[in-house]
């Protein structure tokens, strides 16, 4: 396999046949990349790597092509996956640093006065770094788009939930809500939420099995 794959983001077409064409490759990541999303309103695309780096791009259609706008760093070690809220206006990442950061969006006529990286782009800043509940690499993060809750599974065979501390529709700051050690036999690999119920959460690992889970809990987000 050619090295330089590895380190690459190809952006691919469907035409009307359903063939697909590779029209952008992006190779801003100096390692492999692990994950790629896309913003869920706006012609913006999120990665992360072995650089222990996120990078955040903008489709430019003047130029055809998606630019690198903004390199996020603040790991220390690989981050393995990321996630968005239900607008985009927050990211959250997790690493083999053994930490969950929260990273907020400011977009244009902000409060704080923070310069957007463009008019339609939002510069992330990090708000919200949780370390401690996992004590093997975390794997991956999932972003409740209906709760607001945040679920991280990690090498250490648990899974972990999250609350905001406040009722903001758009919550950047984040603590533990509870923790489910031994939730597997094995490395947790994978958590997504149900997009129609809240309350669903399944999880993947390296045990062979997949856990559908049932999480209750009240309008502040404490388990019931």
């Amino acid at each position: 396999m050619d090295a330089r794959r590895l380190i690459e983001n190809e952006i691919w077409e469907a035409d009307e046949d359903n063939d697909f064409e590779c029209v952008s490759i992006l190779s801003n990541h100096s390692q492999d990349v692990k994950k790629v999303l896309f913003h869920p309103e706006k012609n913006i695309l999120f990665s992360c790597g072995y650089d222990d780096t996120i990078r955040v791009y903008e489709e430019d259609p003047e130029q055809d092509e998606w630019v690198c706008l903004q390199t996020l760093e603040g790991h220390s070690s690989t981050v393995w996956s990321i996630d968005v809220n239900r607008d985009g206006s927050a990211l959250a990442s997790v690493s083999d640093d053994l930490t969950l950061k929260v990273w907020r969006g400011f977009s244009k006529g902000n409060e704080q006065g923070i310069q957007p990286l463009s008019g339609n782009c939002p510069r992330f800043k990090n708000e919200t770094t949780i370390s401690g509940d996992h004590n093997i690499a975390i794997c991956d993060v999932a972003w409740n788009k209906l709760s607001n809750l945040i679920a991280s599974a990690a090498g250490d065979d648990t899974i972990c939930l999250y609350k905001p501390e406040n009722l903001s529709s758009q919550p950047t700051a984040y603590s533990l809500l509870t923790k489910c050690e031994n939730a597997h036999g094995r490395d947790v690999n994978c958590v997504a939420w149900n997009p129609v119920h809240a309350n669903v959460l399944l999880s993947a690992s390296d045990d062979e099995t997949i856990k559908l889970w049932n999480v209750s809990y009240d309008q502040f987000g404490t388990l019931v």
